[in-house]
């Protein structure tokens, strides 16, 4: 890698690097013209959690995620690996800014 003019050093992921799920909910749900509002009528969650969970503030529960899945037809499962993966790279933010 020196070789190219780049440091051997691991790059250290950013917070702006690292995509919370409700990022992709909300892409999903622009693309498929959805409003909160109907979101919550069609999942039963209410407007409040979704907002929390499109402005980056909640995870996406188990429950949630398989509301999701009967509403938008994507897997539970998606949703909660997208979960699981932002968890692992906070977890490696905050590690790597330990050190």
């Amino acid at each position: 890698m020196e070789q190219w003019g780049l440091n051997t050093k691991r790059l250290i992921p950013s917070n702006d690097m690292i995509i919370h799920p409700g990022e992709t909910l909300k892409e999903v749900m622009e693309d498929r013209n959805i409003s909160t509002e109907s979101l919550a009528q069609s999942t039963g969650f209410t407007q409040d959690y979704i907002n929390a969970v499109l402005n980056c503030k909640e995870n996406i529960s188990a429950e949630f995620a398989r509301k999701l899945e009967d509403t938008l037809n994507i897997d539970t499962d998606f949703w909660m690996k997208l979960n699981e993966f932002y968890n692992a790279e906070l977890r490696a933010l905050e590690e790597s800014q330990q050190v």
